[in-house]
């Protein structure tokens, strides 16, 4: 079991979230995590409601082909300005997953023509019919992602993009090690499987059973069992 909802508070969270409207809790299942896969993607009705509940907060829609929501963001802090959405499990409903926007935002590069300004970003949530919900690698940027299968968890960890390191790192004695690169992110293509955002933390399939605590007092840990 599941909802999401969308918060205020300057996309930092800070404010209250308001459940989204327009789909039952089953809209959300199957829900699976895949570092795979580049994007989001929700079953029909969900994806609707996130569309139209974050449309009205783009600064401009740009037209696109399709159904893609864009716009030019004139600086990060625009961007910032964009609401905060959240996951809540049904296992861990204390502790929802945070989606900032420059998780669901993935920015595709176009040139600058008629006075555009800035960098242009596109909503990175994708309609998957009937498929349920697929958290792609894009929702997994600035955080580090431990799939744990003895105890049949994933754990999210905030982390600091642009300081991490395996010292500094949630994860042990990780499987491979990458940090991620600029703030701002990015994309080359779209699709399952395709494209790819340019950067997300470390991503690990094997961690020790007992992990370290966490560094630094702002990172917050979700868990979601399976």
């Amino acid at each position: 079991g599941g909802a999401a909802g969308l918060g205020g508070g300057g996309g930092r969270g800070d404010g209250e979230y308001v459940k989204l409207g327009g789909f039952l809790p089953p809209s959300l299942h199957p829900a699976i995590v895949d570092s795979g896969t580049t994007f989001v993607y929700a079953s029909t009705p969900v994806w609707r409601a996130v569309l139209s509940a974050l449309k009205p907060h783009l600064p401009r829609v740009e037209p696109e082909r399709g159904s893609r929501a864009c716009s030019w963001f004139a600086s990060t802090d625009a961007l910032d300005a964009m609401p905060r959405l959240q996951l809540v499990f049904e296992a861990a409903p204390d502790r929802p997953l945070l989606i900032g926007p420059r998780q669901y935002m993935v920015e595709f590069p176009r040139p600058h023509s008629g006075g555009k300004v800035g960098r242009y970003y596109c909503l990175a949530v994708f309609d998957n019919g009937g498929g349920g919900t697929v958290i792609g690698a894009s929702i997994l940027r600035y955080r580090e992602t431990v799939f744990d299968l003895e105890a049949s968890t994933i754990t999210f960890v905030d982390a600091d993009c642009g300081s991490i390191t395996p010292q500094t790192s949630y994860l042990r004695d990780a499987f491979s090690f990458s940090s991620c690169g600029k703030a701002g992110g990015g994309a080359r293509g779209g699709g399952k499987g395709g494209g790819g955002a340019r950067h997300h933390n470390g991503t690990a399939r094997r961690a020790e059973k007992r992990h370290a605590r966490l560094h630094g007092a702002r990172q917050r840990r979700h868990s979601m069992r399976e």
